[in-house]
This record gives structure tokens, sequence and C-alpha cells, in this order.
């Protein structure tokens, strides 16, 4: 199976940061993804240089994956940046984000020619490999704080095991950006940021991740269900049946709870029965969704 990819270009060039060229229209290209492709906050002055680094995020239609290289010009903290434009209904089709983010170019490169290109969705092929995976399932469903990460090293391969572990809603709805001051969160409010080592002093505010951070093991259903361990992967089918639109990371421990008492009905008092059935349906108002699940619980509510 094979989905389309758009791609842009966008960067300071000819004096102003704009969109440079795109396999779409210019004017199908919301401004909102070229001002995304800019940094999102002047370099503090810490702050000497940035490593090329990769983004993603969902805006109107589109999903982008992008990679953003600092550049030098007359306008310190310039950038040119590679922008693969998905379709937002299409983008939970990619399980393995390493080879979509094999399609970035290397260098920047203006001139480079764009068209669309069609990719081929692979098998999911991810596993549990950094140990603070745990931390950053811990973090999107316990904590209300932006999750941050201290520097570079491994942060791209933990988004793409996590990115592998997720539900349809929880892909079309995930986010990860880069961040220079707290403040800059406001913009985009990503569910994840890295920020550069030596101004992590300034985000005491989040659920920070660095490498004094001690690697938790995952407790229950949820977490494991995102670092993609046997128990937790048998919410997946759970919530597909039920077409459950999970797009708070905070709300997958309630899921689990509705997915164990789905299992032990004969358990279940009476009210506690009605407390399910209630439930079930608030997170799967469908009448057509989860038909075999919803069924069980009737049967249980007339014996």
């Amino acid at each position: 199976m094979k989905i389309k990819i758009e791609q842009a270009i966008s960067g300071y060039y000819r004096g102003s940061h704009q969109l440079v060229s795109s396999s779409l229209p210019k004017e199908e290209i919301p401004m909102s993804i070229v001002d995304f492709a800019d940094l999102p906050a002047s370099l503090p002055y810490t702050v000497k240089d940035l490593a090329p680094y990769t983004s993603g995020m969902p805006f109107d239609e589109f999903f982008v994956f992008s990679k953003t290289f600092m550049i030098p010009s007359s306008r310190g903290g310039s950038v040119f940046t590679h922008s693969l434009l998905i379709q937002k209904e299409d983008v939970h089709q990619i399980n393995d984000l390493s080879s979509l983010f094999e399609l970035f170019v290397k260098e920047p490169d203006f001139e480079y020619v764009l068209e669309s290109l069609e990719f081929e969705i692979k098998p999911k092929s991810s596993h549990f490999t950094n140990p603070l995976l745990p931390n950053i399932a811990r973090g999107l469903i316990e904590s209300d704080k932006t999750i941050a990460w201290v520097g570079t090293s491994n942060f791209i391969a933990s988004i793409q095991e996590l990115w592998s572990n997720l539900w349809k809603k929880g892909r079309e709805i995930f986010s990860f950006h880069l961040s220079l001051t707290p403040e800059d969160i406001r913009n985009y409010q990503p569910k994840i940021v890295f920020i550069p080592e030596n101004i992590a002093s300034a985000y005491h505010d989040f659920y920070l991740i660095d490498k004094a951070t001690v690697p938790v093991k995952a407790k229950n259903k949820a977490e494991k269900l995102l670092i993609g361990e046997p128990e937790g992967q048998v919410l997946l089918p759970f919530i597909k049946e039920l077409d459950i639109q999970l797009s708070d990371f905070r709300k997958l421990d309630r899921i689990e709870n509705l997915y164990d008492d789905s299992q032990h009905l004969h358990q279940l008092s009476l009210d506690e029965l009605r407390g399910l059935a209630g439930s079930i349906g608030f997170y799967s108002p469908s009448v057509k969704s989860g038909k075999t699940i919803k069924t069980s619980i009737l049967n249980a509510l007339v014996k």
C-alpha cells in the first residue's frame, strides 16, 4: 500500500523567511506551515548553533514532518527547512518513521527539485530499546506538563518508537518540536519538545527528561502500550473496535480500566455494569462501533 506525500522548502531566502518551493501550488500551503518551518524563537545567546533537527505537527488537513538546518546569512537564526506534507487522514497508516525520514534532503539546497512522492507503507518494526521511553509514557499519561527532552541524543529514536505504538487518533494529534524558550510552546502546544542542554534550567515547570533521569518501569497496560510491550498492545484492538477517538493521553488509563472491566463482566455488580455501559457509550457513541463488546455488556445487564 502507498500514500501520497507532498513536499515544501521554506527558509530565509532573498531577504526574508518564506515558502521557496513546493510540489503543490503555493497557495495551497498554509502560512502556518511556513511559520512552523522557522525557529520557534530567537536563538538564546547561550546557544551558538543547532544541529539539524526534525519536527512533527498537525496543520489543518495536513500532518507535517520537517527537517530544519541552520544556514549562514545576514540574519541571525536563519534556517532551511524541508517539509513532508501528508494528508491527516493518511498519516496514521505510517508505522515506521525512520523510513519516512529517509526522504529528507541531506543538506540545505534551495534549488532542490520537488515533486509529489508515493510512499510505501511498511509494517511496524520498532521495538522498545530506549530505557527512558517509559518515562515519556508516564509523562504523557500522568502529567499535565509538556515533556521537555534535554539535548538531542536518542530523542528522534524515542519519537520513532513511541509513534509506532500509537493508535489512529494518537498519531493524528501527536506533535514534537524544538523549543528555545518556555514561552514558545504557546504557538503550537506540542506534546513533547526537545531543548538545548544549556537552557534547561529555564524549563523547571516542565516534565524534564535528561541524562540524570532515572529510568522507570512501565507499571500498567496504558504505559506498556506506549512502549510497545505485548501486555499493553491488547488495548489497541479495543480502541479500534470501539472507534474511540482518544486525543488526550491522560485518558489512556481510563481506557485501560474499561478494557479490564469488559474482560471480567461476570465479576461486576449491577451498578458497575451500568457504569461501564455508560462509559463505553460516552467514548464510543456510534451504534455501528464495538457491537460485540456492547452486546456482551448488555447481555450481562439483563441476566
